[in-house]
């Protein structure tokens, strides 16, 4: 895949607009580093003790710096935003502070690391402590080609520009809607994450002081649970969390209990840069 890609970029011109989806398998397992990197790493896994895990990534890492030569050897670099991501939280690895792994309403289930690089536009070295969300690349490669999404699509999507402009002071973002595995829904605004539980509890966290999620201020917050709780609704009554024009779920959905089918649209991953 690493030879077709680099291959492909070696085709493009420095004025030719073009768009690479590299999805890595590294770090999701099975874990099998190639014998070129296997023992090269020299890296400890904290937390499953498995030798081959750092070799693993440092695997992906050299591959991704495979991909920044061409585009550094084809003169496209200085034009070209790269973003490097992950669509969930780690397989089996839950890693302090944040609270469990893949597949959980909670933050290691779906918090992972984005960073973008985009010379003269995004700011070498700064960071951005705003809420953003993978579904938020389909409006942002959209205004970067100037195409307009269609009412039926994106619903969910904003476009991320502001944030790596640096021009965005309070985010993009109004809120952000999470689901588990198991149906558990969640919505995060600032610095507040009310959860709502399949079977109809509800939880809610400050990850400003408790990013481990451990303490469930519900009950000293229910002014802010019941403001958040409107705006979820609302969402599920429009069928998307964006301006536009109403959307049909794509079956019945309830924040008051269990939620009737096997998914519903929302936004899967905070793809928060911290």
């Amino acid at each position: 895949m690493l030879k077709k890609a680099v291959e492909w970029l070696n085709q493009r011109k420095a004025d030719q607009p073009f768009f690479l989806y590299f999805p890595l398998g590294i770090p999701h397992e099975p874990v099998v580093p190639s014998d070129q990197f296997s023992g090269k790493s020299g890296a400890l896994d904290s937390v499953k003790k498995d030798p081959k895990y750092g070799d693993w990534l440092y695997q992906g890492d050299a591959m991704l710096g495979e991909i920044l030569d061409a585009l550094d050897r084809n003169h496209l670099a200085e034009n070209t935003l790269v973003i490097a991501t992950s669509d969930n939280g780690a397989e089996h690895r839950a890693y302090e502070p944040l609270r469990d792994s893949k597949r959980s309403i909670y933050e290691g289930g779906h918090r992972v690391p984005f960073v973008a690089r985009w010379p003269g536009k995004v700011k070498a070295g700064s960071v951005n402590d705003h809420t953003v969300c993978l579904n938020d690349l389909m409006a942002t490669a959209a205004e970067m080609a100037g195409a307009e999404i269609p009412d039926h699509a994106g619903e969910d999507s904003v476009s991320l520009i502001p944030e790596l402009l640096g021009a965005s002071e309070t985010g993009v973002r109004e809120a952000t809607i999470h689901q588990s595995a198991a149906g558990d829904l969640a919505l995060r605004q600032g610095r507040w994450k009310l959860i709502f539980k399949k079977g109809g509890n509800r939880e809610l966290y400050d990850l400003n002081s408790d990013l481990s999620e451990t303490k469930d201020v519900l009950t000293a917050n229910s002014e802010v649970a019941a403001k958040m709780t409107v705006l979820m609704q609302d969402y599920i009554n429009k069928g998307r969390s964006t301006p536009g024009v109403a959307q049909k779920n794509d079956f019945d959905l309830s924040i008051t209990g269990q939620m009737k089918g096997k998914r519903k649209r929302s936004q899967k991953s905070d793809a928060s840069p911290d």
